[in-house]
């Protein structure tokens, strides 16, 4: 079954005066299941699309490791 990636955008968080100044990327995905919404939060603008999701071969799981496994 191949990666089924919904959508691919940038972003700015703003809540009034509390705007972040740092630009986002959200990929929303399927989980490797084929259930799940999984959005994916990161600062990763170098990387395809296909490279952050295969960096989270555990995409559908909780995890604490992800920030971890998108810095390196």
């Amino acid at each position: 079954m191949g990666t089924k990636i919904l959508r691919d955008v940038n972003v700015i968080l703003d809540k009034g005066k509390k705007r972040m100044t740092h630009l986002l990327r959200i990929i929303e995905t399927i989980d490797n299941k084929g259930n799940n919404l999984v959005p994916i939060i990161t600062n990763r603008f170098d990387l395809s699309t296909e490279e952050v999701r295969s960096r989270l071969s555990f995409v559908g799981q909780a995890t604490p490791e992800i920030d971890r496994v998108l810095r390196d």
